[in-house]
């Protein structure tokens, strides 16, 4: 069994009641969460989860792929971003792509990107000078294998800054 291979996402509270919990309205009725999640000021949560996927320009089988989910107090998803509906604006090349699907990179990987943090951006200088790329609701994310860095825009679902993977060697 994998460590991320969870059914269930809590929150407790000091005394360990449970105070929200996130599950059986996900994807298949696992919350698949991975590495990260978040609460939003509106109350609802960032999940970062992985989900099997078929991808057909990478694979004839599905993969393991990642999504994040924006999940209400009640466990209803009202907002989807899956990573590889994005390979192009991430960077990903095709020659990234047969380094990620790699025999030697897939044994050791949670999903294609293996993408490790996603936060929202919140309040910031950038976005208050005028730069809306920085806009407060849009989330950062990070890919270990895909390296790079780059910010989701939250109203479209497009990547609207990004650093990596094509920079120059050093």
């Amino acid at each position: 069994a994998n460590s991320f291979d969870n059914k269930t996402l809590l929150e407790l509270d000091w005394d360990g009641n449970v105070v929200w919990e996130w599950g059986e309205k996900a994807p298949g009725g696992r919350a698949n969460q991975e590495h990260d999640q978040a609460r939003l000021r509106n109350g609802n949560t960032l999940v970062l989860a992985y989900l099997m996927n078929l991808v057909p320009e990478l694979s004839d089988e599905p993969i393991r792929d990642e999504a994040i989910y924006e999940v209400t107090s009640e466990g209803d998803i009202v907002w989807t971003w899956i990573s590889t509906e994005h390979m192009e604006e991430l960077g990903i090349t095709e020659e990234n792509k047969k380094w990620l699907l790699s025999p030697l990179l897939r044994a050791k990987r949670t999903g294609v990107l293996a993408l490790n943090n996603m936060a929202p951006l919140g309040p910031n200088k950038w976005f208050d000078s005028g730069d809306e790329r920085f806009h407060p609701d849009n989330i950062m994310i990070d890919s270990r294998d895909g390296c790079f860095i780059a910010i989701i825009e939250k109203n479209t679902g497009g990547i609207v800054w990004r650093l990596g993977p094509d920079l120059p060697a050093t």
